[in-house]
């Protein structure tokens, strides 16, 4: 119970900041910081994949409901939730993770917890990006966008987690 609340809470509190906060800037003019997506790349792992691809959907409608982007958000959340599945299979047995049921930076560390997400990050920038602009001229400009979200993505979702968490563990310390 106490997961799914603290769940919610960061589905809720990413949205927010996203839509009062970072939709205000653009790096370069190109690149926003969508951290919106982190909440969907730390859902627990044990969810169906029909709810987690409902959630991502409807969580991707929220966004699109609050900018003019219809339906672009939404099927680029929807295509990292269809992905998340299979990427974890493969990560757990890459990694040889010992605790399948959650995928979490404190468990993880540094290192295997970017490898895990920055390619779900990836995809979600990349079909965002590509949405936008429907052309294979520009795929050069679409590759470069999306690695810089990526890694402004999780510059901002990571500096966010530690100070929030890296607080509540010192605290308990």
């Amino acid at each position: 119970m106490i997961d799914l609340m603290r769940y919610t809470a960061w589905l809720a509190v990413l949205m927010l900041l996203q839509i009062i906060l970072l939709d205000q800037m653009a790096l370069l003019g190109l690149i926003s910081p969508y951290i919106y997506v982190f909440a969907l790349v730390i859902l627990p792992v044990g969810l169906p994949a029909w709810l987690y691809m409902t959630i991502a959907f409807g969580y991707g409608l929220t966004y699109d409901a609050f900018t003019a982007n219809w339906g672009y958000h939404a099927l680029a959340c929807t295509l990292l939730a269809y992905i998340r599945p299979a990427w974890v299979r493969w990560f757990l047995l890459k990694s040889r993770y010992d605790d399948p049921g959650s995928i979490r930076l404190n468990s993880l560390g540094w290192a295997r917890f970017l490898t895990y997400a920055s390619p779900l990050i990836g995809v979600h920038q990349f079909s965002l990006y590509f949405l936008e602009s429907l052309s294979f001229t520009e795929i050069h400009w679409i590759l470069l966008r999306s690695l810089a979200g990526v890694f402004i993505v999780l510059l901002c979702s990571l500096g966010l987690y530690a100070t929030l968490y890296g607080s509540a563990t010192r605290q308990n310390n």
